[in-house]
């Protein structure tokens, strides 16, 4: 995983160059006036979700793993907690779905949190399974975009 915060891109010099395509992106769009949904950046090549959900605790959540997209997760308006481990550790995996492109498995405990402010953001690779939309405290509900960039 890779954590940052767009208004410092400078200190990523090796991001490959679709993940920088993708910030170039969110820095010249209002990412925030775009509708819940899928819109397309460059076909399947880039796409940008805007997903909405109430934050929750681990125990309510589960871990998500994807094999051909990279992740990039930058809350639009709240913050919110993604925690990150090793796919290879994460016990019960479930089958593969080809349609939603992501692996599942339970909640269990381990892993790194971080706290996404709006701003921040957080790309996670195949190798990360993660689990998003958790919260330290009260639940609220957010709008975060999630891009979506190609292995």
């Amino acid at each position: 995983m890779i954590f940052g915060n767009i208004n410092n891109l400078s200190e990523f010099p090796f991001l490959e160059e679709q993940v920088k395509e993708c910030f170039e992106y969110a820095k010249t769009h209002d990412l925030a006036s775009y509708e819940k949904g899928s819109h397309e950046i460059d076909g399947d090549n880039l796409f940008v979700n805007i997903v909405s959900y109430t934050t929750t605790t681990p125990e309510e959540r589960f871990w998500e793993a994807h094999k051909k997209y990279i992740d990039i997760h930058f809350p639009l308006e709240e913050s919110e907690l993604v925690t990150v481990m090793e796919t290879a550790r994460v016990p019960g995996w479930g089958e593969y779905d080809e349609a939603k492109e992501r692996m599942k498995a339970p909640a269990c405990e381990g892993g790194s949190t971080v706290t996404l402010h709006p701003g921040d953001f957080a790309v996670t690779f195949p190798e990360d399974a993660h689990m998003a939309g958790l919260t330290s405290g009260e639940e609220k509900t957010i709008r975060k975009v999630l891009v979506k960039v190609p292995v």
